[in-house]
């Protein structure tokens, strides 16, 4: 199932040490006790697990460069430092996702030219890489060059029009460069086809802003709201849109949908009760 057969034995470990003088217990250690023969059997079953190579892969490197530059807490400095030593000292599991870290820590730095001749090249050996096209897309925008990214991503959207990354850097691309129609068309096909997806819901969001479309802003902060399971919140903001609203079509959907959130919220009130 591609799960650490030692991560239960650790767990188990790790809760064993926190609880270990604690006056009281949370419920569940207090039905399930971790006793030493529960964590005994913990490891030994771990140890009978037979192992498994996990093969090093690009995609693998990539993301883990992603992380360290962009969620750890590390400082841009420290991350320019990290990756120009691997690549000084040939100290890396694979050279390109080391560059691949490199330009992203120069465009965390706002050297945003060199971020992006370094992606621009790996990219160019890589012209279907989703990390390269997504750092381009971030690079092009920070340098105004809107209308070449997007170009760039038109190409690939048209060939694969269901790819979140095309999609998403594509409507931010048009977003940025004033294209508010082109941008909206896209982006609400996408909705359509993937009602659940919160990064979305955020562009969306913002283009409405943009383009002054108070009903589409409220509708769609109300399905954001839902999705975060603040029901109460996505009815009032769904409230807003039927406010601002002048289409009749808008205006059924718009109060069947605060309907149903009211209803989701009584719902979700009793289950915490």
């Amino acid at each position: 199932a591609g799960y650490d057969p030692d991560a239960m034995a650790d767990f188990f470990s790790k809760l064993a040490d926190k609880y270990k003088y604690a006056a009281s217990l949370p419920q569940m250690l207090m039905t399930h006790p971790l006793t030493e023969v529960r964590l005994a059997e913990a490891r030994l079953r771990a140890g009978q697990s037979p192992g498994k190579h996990i093969k090093n892969s690009l995609d693998y490197q990539l993301s883990r460069a992603r992380i360290t530059v962009r969620y750890n807490k590390i400082s841009a400095d420290a991350a320019l430092d990290l990756y120009q030593s691997q690549l000084k000292n040939s100290n890396y599991q694979i050279r390109e996702a080391a560059l691949y870290g490199l330009a992203l820590a120069y465009f965390e730095k706002k050297n945003y030219l060199k971020a992006h001749e370094i992606t621009a090249q790996l990219l160019a050996k890589q012209p279907d890489n989703l990390f390269f096209i997504d750092l381009l897309s971030d690079t092009s925008l920070a340098l105004n060059k809107a209308p070449e990214v997007i170009a760039l991503l038109s190409q690939h959207y048209k060939k694969a029009p269901d790819n979140a990354v095309y999609i998403i850097n594509l409507v931010h691309a048009l977003q940025t460069n004033k294209q508010y129609e082109e941008a909206e068309k896209i982006i609400a096909l996408f909705m359509r086809q993937h009602p659940e997806h919160i990064l979305a819901h955020q562009l969306a969001i913002d283009l409405y802003q943009r383009m002054h479309n108070k009903a589409k802003e409220h509708a769609t902060k109300a399905q954001y709201l839902a999705l975060q399971g603040r029901f109460r919140e996505a009815s009032q903001e769904m409230g807003s849109a039927l406010a601002y609203t002048e289409s009749k079509l808008d205006q059924a959907r718009y109060s069947a949908k605060i309907e149903i959130y009211k209803k989701d919220d009584l719902r979700l009130q009793s289950l915490q009760q």
